[in-house]
């Protein structure tokens, strides 16, 4: 199977004006005008273009005692914990998904004209747009992973729990020049910068977890603050 790729819309993602004051922090009590600042920058956004997402398939040769998954030509330190979780996998989908560009640049403008709080705002609905666009992703996945008789892990990126960054090089490469407008800089740093990119695992004895949060030790993860998962993408299998 090759590449997968699909574009969205705002509107189809679902995003939640109480999850982008619940990453604030506020949580169930938020403001009455902080809550309409998130609404009206939405509503503004409804019309945002390069919301796009990309997948596609690689068999796992080996997983190795050291944390290393070996998948074609490269090997993936990817740590304990996320090692743990993908070492049932029988392949990965790997995948780049991103927000676009015009999101950041509605934050940055915002910002250079002294309104902070709402370029803060409109930088935090950046990161709930591909979080759920990633969910629209990760539904197709598996998808045609109960096709095959299987299921699907949690997706993992480089950055997260042990796993340096610098291995998106990698990843990139299985994929063509800026795939989804989606460039890494020398640093392994992605443009537009509100982007993901990573495996989720696919097996017959894979697992998905509702809640993750309790696998990582980050203490300045931004989200902590987001609530669980509501239903497990495994759940009609």
């Amino acid at each position: 199977m090759g590449i997968k790729k699909f574009t969205y819309k705002l509107g189809e993602l679902n995003v939640d004006p109480d999850a982008i004051c619940n990453l604030m922090g506020y949580g169930e009590d938020c403001p009455p005008e902080i809550k309409q600042i998130v609404l009206d920058e939405l509503d503004g956004l409804r019309d945002a273009i390069g919301i796009e997402a990309g997948f596609l398939f690689r068999n796992v040769e080996m997983f190795e005692d050291n944390f290393l998954i070996k998948i074609g030509e490269h090997n993936y330190e990817v740590g304990k914990a996320v090692f743990k979780l993908l070492r049932n996998s029988s392949s990965v989908a790997v995948f780049i998904c991103t927000a676009g560009e015009q999101i950041s640049h509605r934050s940055k403008e915002l910002m250079a004209k002294g309104e902070l709080l709402e370029g803060y705002v409109v930088d935090l609905i950046g990161n709930e747009v591909v979080e759920r666009a990633m969910d629209k992703l990760h539904i197709e996945v598996n998808g045609i992973a109960k096709d095959l008789g299987c299921k699907v892990t949690n997706r993992y990126s480089p950055g997260y729990c042990d796993w340096h960054v610098k291995e998106q090089h990698q990843l990139f490469s299985y994929f063509p020049n800026d795939f989804c407008g989606v460039s890494l800089n020398k640093s392994a740093l992605m443009t537009p910068v509100k982007s993901l990119s990573g495996f989720i695992g696919i097996g017959e004895d894979v697992k998905y977890f509702d809640y993750t949060c309790h696998l990582c030790q980050s203490a300045n993860c931004l989200y902590s603050n987001r609530k669980p998962a509501k239903a497990n993408v495994n759940a009609s299998s």
